[in-house]
């Protein structure tokens, strides 16, 4: 079991993962403005909000020697799918693109529950909310992924 937070090796491995699993581009961060139309990247696109971790902690059992401790977080993978040859009549197009990138990355998290990580216990889908809006005279889809994840260390 790991002794320090696997936060870290977590975002690594689910970058790597759909790395290979997905046929779009999938990065650490926002691309910037050279991101392709249809694009996955951790954190939520600047312009939607702001990038935040929230870790937790706790010791859920004293025992001799060192402590283990229950580690509990949540990351965010954002699906973006840029359309700008859409008019709003054609918008599900984008909303398409997003979904069905969505449904590949649900299967590496059902397939991999711990992603490879050394005391990662669980990793869970929990929401992925949608919005589809106008974006630079097309349409843009992009999905907020949250994955919990629940890991304990020593």
């Amino acid at each position: 079991m790991p002794t320090h937070s696997v936060v870290l090796p977590v975002e690594d491995a689910i970058v790597a993962q759909l790395d290979a699993a997905l046929t779009v581009p999938v990065t650490y961060a926002w691309p910037g403005k050279s991101t392709e139309p249809t694009a996955v990247f951790l954190g939520q696109h600047p312009e939607v909000g702001d990038i935040l971790l929230d870790v937790s902690g706790e010791d859920p059992v004293m025992k001799a020697g060192r402590r283990q401790r229950q580690e509990s977080f949540e990351v965010v993978i954002t699906i973006w799918a840029f359309r700008p040859d859409l008019t709003h009549a054609d918008a599900r197009l984008a909303a398409g693109s997003a979904t069905a990138v969505f449904n590949d990355i649900d299967d590496v998290f059902r397939n991999d529950f711990d992603l490879g990580v050394a005391g990662v216990q669980s990793t869970t889908i929990t929401r992925y909310p949608r919005q589809l809006f106008p974006f630079k005279g097309g349409w843009a889809a992009y999905i907020r992924v949250t994955v919990q994840v629940e890991a304990r260390l020593t």
